[in-house]
């Protein structure tokens, strides 16, 4: 269970259709709503017809509470399987067990706490072996009828309590029989509960579980016993570290008692298989749920007659997950998991780095993929491939879940490791015997909570008029179904429900969960996860004091648990949504270059170390309310041990009131929606010395070794601060990336604030709103260049990323053989977003390339050969492409920021051969399997310039990674450029200052006058580019934004450092300006501006310079 004190950003509530109810049974509603999801699948294969409004019974299961004393579920009849141990009056400890988990001496029993438990009045049946003195604590009671059978050496009993509080029961002077020493113990103590609050009956010695708990559970098609066998924090390995069902269940029932409860329930079980748990581990519980165990917990390995546990019906499913919530730092098993993924892959032959990925975190989210295949794999050898989800009712399921909505990469990283190796699915045999994810997995998802849009208000009306907040289930849940129907799997939410407050509700907000208003949230709720494509959701939980659905007890109805009887009653009534294709990790918004420092920066606000004199300096101009007189910037470094920001605010009133700094970090990069246990806020404020550190919304201590020092400057002051790695629980190293923002906030008594990244307030709540950081070698302020040539090219090939992806491209080429690395999300729709190996075309031409190999980073990835008009995103362009799961296209978009379109071709695989030929404005598309024999694929017109762009195009469909295709055999045949040639084109480039990383200085040299460099709002300011060679400079030509410069030079170097000026301008009116007639020769050329035109910084079209 995950914080949930805030929510992600709302989508606006579903309306629920009204219709004639219908009434489904509850045990085949689980099987009816998969009916309805799978003619969902086909409405949306054909979805230009009409959806119609359906009324189904949800699939609702549920999570049991914790198995202990004061347990608002009255799981056990018996309060002795729950009780908390304490020591005897005049004892300091209690005493030792035996071999069976029984007290050798004298004790006391706690049985439950009044201040939590309820409903505890009534007569009590006792019994155990041996003999006792007893006595009744805490609570007002009588005994009587206390005997002892000599035969039998048992004593039994009658305990009546008549007031509602904490109780415990001490038994002392305890013999094992009557010829046994005092303070020896006794044995098989059983109380049983009364068969309802304040009845004189008393459950038989023999009933396991109550009535209240079963009558709970009814409403329910599925139980989780997450909290019930303790699966947080659970550190079992070995089969016999596990609790066994004849010992105390205090804090973890065992597994026999959990089959046996949906066996007498009739309900669906769900497990969580310990993290630690060995194969060996595995194959004892998959054997105990196919045969059952013998009364000292004995697993079974064939059918027996008269099992002493039997095992689960065979006409009962179970959902098997790996553990709990292995994306959340809160939890022990998280770093458990981790860690065995690192010393996995350090031990060499992993599948974790198949690939070679190097990163830890990307290992540890397979290595959850990994062990539910394992999981998967060891209850197929017991269970029988018949009963697995290969077939059509599978009675085994098990599930993979992750964090909601993809938060971290978790289910595009896990899913598609699983289809990639277990299914060869990149296209390399990693396994001989080759199976999709369905096969091993039954359904996959995350949580689905849902709560009032402003959950902080002061009434509670306020906070049920702020209306529902569907964030979550009505957003990521279509995210979760996305995912799990892209790989044919069910979506399970394994928590959620309605809920006011999170982990750390208020009085008023647990007033505000029992308000009779919640019933229709509940019923709303549902509804949107029913209509999201959601198939069973698991309720969390059953009655636990924050989110329980009856409170106190099972045995308490609230609005809640109303709703989920009017759900079973009536149903709930939606139009299904169409499902599509997965979003990927969101792209940052910003990114910024963090310098690596040559020496360790001194922590006095000074700044007077040489990196802040070299660092990039980034402006924070997002204003969130209104600041007043208030700028602010700041830089970024890095050594190998800690992390260090320097912040100038310009804030002359700022003695008079109290400002802040806060930076945001997600040291992993994941961009998840909500944060994890890795996700950090920091807050350092300028009248203080000391660092509060947050995490979405709740305060921590996650401050080792942080400093920081302000120092009053003219103007403001500035801040500087000091943040060791090892607490952000990570390694650094040149090119790693992480996800951070920062904001200054003017009084913090007035909210007013500026941003770097984000636009509203919420990064304190979703961490997808950070931009990004990348961690830069040597010492250079030099930001990564956007775009880049390719380094190992053959001239006159180039190469860069075009439009927005989410990692940086590359391509190379080694004896005629092209590779091309390519993120973005796709080349479709009005902007493309890929990775462009290309060269000059004059005219008429055409492209042939063999695609030797292509990844499969997702079924629409494209690989093939382009013409492109320019290097916009929006270009008009023509594409003879390859995808790995969709066969061969041509595609094209026949004007600039206009929609494509595409033509399909025959179904083709890697190694095939391509081709794409210009002939005036016709471009034509074809496929080969030999490179002679072509068969057209389609044929367009579209209007191009006569200077185009020629060449080869990758695309992963997924920002969040690299799609790798190898082509061999390219040939371009046509003219090339008939321009003269402008030498600063996608070179290198460097700058000042920018104002943001839309803005970075190789905007400036892209070749795209819709792009541009802007600095910060200060003189004097650079404008640098690497021609990379010697050149004697001819022309110059500006094309100026609005912000253009009114005094400058341009200047010429051969070594970057010792510059000469060619050209002089001291009255600049901006516009374009062609600047002709230079003489002056250098590898470097540069603008250098000493005044702006405008009150804004120098902004630059482009920056192109001519010469031989």
């Amino acid at each position: 269970m995950q914080s949930r004190n805030h929510w992600p950003n709302s989508v606006p509530a579903l309306k629920q259709a009204t219709a004639g109810k219908k009434s489904i049974h509850a045990m085949v509603a689980l099987s009816s709503l998969l009916l309805l999801v799978f003619s969902l699948g086909a409405w949306v294969l054909t979805n230009h017809q009409p959806a119609f409004a359906q009324t189904v019974t949800p699939a609702m299961g549920v999570n049991l509470a914790w198995a202990g004393d004061s347990d608002g579920d009255f799981l056990f009849a018996d309060a002795m399987k729950t009780y908390r141990l304490q020591a005897a009056p005049g004892q300091s400890n209690p005493p030792s067990v035996d071999a069976n988990g029984w007290l050798q001496g004298d004790f006391t029993a706690f049985l439950w706490d009044g201040s939590f438990l309820t409903h505890t009045t009534g007569t009590y049946a006792l019994r155990f072996n041996g003999k006792a003195n007893i006595s009744v604590g805490l609570v007002s009671s009588t005994i009587t009828n206390q005997a002892y059978d000599a035969a039998s050496n048992t004593t039994t009993a009658t305990i009546n309590i008549t007031q509602e509080s904490s109780a415990n029961i001490t038994f002392t002077n305890t013999q094992r029989d009557s010829n046994s020493a005092t303070n020896t113990g006794i044995t098989n103590v059983q109380l049983m509960l009364p068969t309802s609050p304040g009845a004189s009956t008393s459950y038989s010695f023999n009933t396991t579980f109550t009535s209240a708990v079963k009558n709970f559970v009814n409403r329910f098609v599925a139980i989780r016993f997450m909290d019930t066998t303790a699966a947080n924090g659970n550190t079992e390995t070995n089969w016999s570290d596990r609790a066994l069902p004849q010992r105390s269940q205090e804090g973890k029932a065992s597994w026999e008692y959990a089959i046996q409860f949906c066996n007498e329930t009739g309900k669906d079980a769900y497990i969580n298989v310990p993290e630690r748990a060995t194969d060996a581990y595995i194959t004892n519980l998959a054997n105990l749920f196919k045969y059952g165990s013998d009364a000292s917990g004995n697993v079974y390995t064939s059918a027996q007659a008269n099992p002493a546990h039997p095992p689960l019906n065979s006409n009962l499913h179970l959902y098997i997950e790996f553990s709990n919530e292995l994306w959340n730092g809160m939890f022990q098993q998280m770093h458990d998991n981790h860690d065995s993924a690192v010393a996995e892959v350090n031990a060499g032959g992993s599948p974790l780095n198949y690939d070679g990925a190097t990163g830890d975190w990307t290992w540890a989210w397979r290595r959850i993929g990994k062990r539910i295949h394992d999981i998967s794999v060891i209850f197929r050898s017991v269970f029988g491939d018949g009963a697995m989800p290969s077939t059509g009712n599978a009675q085994i399921r098990p599930l993979l879940e992750w964090q909601y909505g993809n938060a971290q990469d978790t289910a595009h990283t896990e899913l598609s490791f699983l289809d990639a190796y277990y299914n060869n699915g990149d296209g390399t045999q990693h396994v001989s015997n080759p199976h999709p994810v369905n096969y091993f997995l039954y359904g996959g998802g995350g949580a689905a909570y849902s709560g009032v849009k402003n959950a902080s208000a002061t009434t509670i009306d306020d906070m049920y008029n702020s209306g529902l907040d569907t964030g979550v289930v009505g957003g990521t849940v279509v995210q979760d179904v996305q995912w799990a129907s892209q790989y044919g799997l069910h979506d399970v939410a394994y928590e959620g429900g309605f809920q006011i407050g999170g982990d750390n509700l208020s009085t008023l907000q647990k007033q505000a969960n029992l308000d009779p208003r919640a019933q229709n949230m509940e019923v709303q709720a549902q509804t949107t996860f029913t209509q999201s494509g959601g198939e069973l959701l698991m309720y969390f939980d059953s009655s636990s004091t924050n989110y329980g659905l009856a409170q106190p007890t099972v045995l308490d109805s609230t609005p809640k648990l109303q709703a989920i009887d009017q759900m079973n009653q009536s149903g709930v009534t939606f139009t299904p949504t169409p499902i599509t294709s997965p979003t990927p990790t969101p792209a940052p918004g910003q990114q910024a270059t963090i310098t690596q420092a040559s020496s360790t920066p001194t922590i006095d606000g000074n700044a007077n170390d040489a990196v802040w004199g070299s660092a990039t300096s980034y402006s924070l101009n997002n204003a969130i309310g209104s600041p007043s007189g208030f700028s602010a910037s700041y830089q970024s470094a890095w050594d190998s041990t800690n992390l260090y920001y320097l912040v100038k605010v310009n804030d002359a009133t700022f003695s008079s009131h109290n400002d802040m700094v806060e930076v945001y970090i997600d040291p992993t990069n994941d961009r998840g929606s909500t944060y994890d246990g890795l996700d950090m806020q920091y807050q350092f404020a300028s009248n203080s010395s000391t660092v509060l550190q947050w995490s979405g919304g709740t305060q921590g201590s996650n401050t080792t070794g942080i400093t920081f020092a302000n120092a009053t400057v003219s103007g403001g002051y500035q801040v500087e601060i000091k943040i060791p790695w090892t607490t952000l629980h990570t390694t650094p190293s040149a090119g790693k990336v992480i996800s951070m923002d920062l904001d200054v906030q003017q009084d913090t008594t007035s909210k007013n604030k500026l941003f770097w990244c984000s636009t509203i307030d919420n990064d304190w709540t979703n961490p997808s709103l950070f931009g990004a950081g990348t961690l830069q070698s040597g010492g250079s302020s030099t930001p990564t260049p956007t775009p880049t040539p390719g380094g190992s090219l053959p001239s006159p090939w180039q190469n860069q990323d075009i439009g927005s992806v989410g990692l940086a491209g590359s391509a190379t080429a080694n004896n005629g053989s092209f590779t091309v690395k390519g993120s973005g999300n796709d080349i479709w729709d009005t902007a493309d977003a890929f990775q462009y190996a290309y060269q000059p075309l004059n005219g008429d031409g055409t492209i042939v390339a063999r695609i030797d190999s292509q990844q499969n980073t997702d079924g629409w990835a494209k690989a093939g050969v382009m013409i492109r008009e320019s290097l916009s995103a929006t270009s008009t362009h023509a594409l003879m492409a390859l995808t790995p799961g969709n066969g061969t296209v041509f595609q094209r978009r026949t004007s600039t920021g206009g929609g494509s379109s595409s033509t399909a071709g025959a179904t083709a695989t890697a190694p095939s051969w391509v081709k794409l030929q210009r002939a005036g404005n016709t471009f034509t598309g074809a496929l080969s399997s030999d490179g002679s024999n072509w068969t057209v694929v389609g044929s367009d017109t579209i209007s191009m310039a006569t200077n185009v762009y020629v060449g080869l195009a990758v695309t992963a469909h997924n920002n969040s990674v690299l799609n790798t295709t190898t082509f061999s055999q390219v040939s371009v045949t046509g003219s090339g450029s008939g321009t003269p040639s402008n030498l600063s084109q996608n070179k290198p480039t460097t700058a000042s200052s920018i104002e943001n990383s839309g803005v970075g200085p190789g905007y400036a040299v892209d070749g795209n006058q819709s792009t541009r460099w802007s600095s910060l709002y200060s003189d004097p300011q650079w404008l640098q580019v690497d021609l990379g060679a010697t050149h004697q400079i001819r022309e110059v030509k500006l094309f100026w934004e609005t912000a253009y410069g009114k005094a400058y030079q341009i200047q010429v170097s051969n070594d970057g450092s010792n510059w000469t000026t060619i050209s002089t301008q001291s009255n600049g009116s901006g516009g374009n300006e062609d600047l002709t007639g230079l003489t002056g020769s250098g590898r470097y050329v540069r603008i250098y501006a000493t005044q702006r035109g405008t009150s804004w910084g120098y902004s630059l079209y482009e920056f192109q310079v001519f010469g031989v």
